[in-house]
């Protein structure tokens, strides 16, 4: 874990766009010239269902990330459902 932040800071101080947080204070990823990677770690998914899964793809869909690690997922068929609903 330690190292995939690490890497992650490194390869965000590479870019282009050095600003980490605009000014509605959300993170900014998903640039053309970064490889934006998170990993995360959704303790018992889903706590509520289909409304943990609708709140997570927009979550994801608003990161445009390019790669996306996901732990500790208690039920396959609700993670499918997420994958599916996920934009591309």
């Amino acid at each position: 874990m330690i190292i995939a932040t690490l890497l992650l800071l490194v390869i965000n101080s590479c870019a282009e766009n050095k600003n980490i947080f605009i000014p509605d204070n959300s993170i900014q990823l998903g640039t053309e010239s970064t490889l934006d990677i998170i990993t995360w770690n959704i303790k018992s998914f889903p706590k509520q269902d289909d409304t943990t899964v609708d709140y997570i793809v927009k979550l994801i869909d608003s990161m445009d990330v390019d790669i996306i690690a996901l732990q500790e997922i208690a039920d396959s068929s609700y993670f499918r459902n997420l994958v599916v609903s996920l934009d591309g």
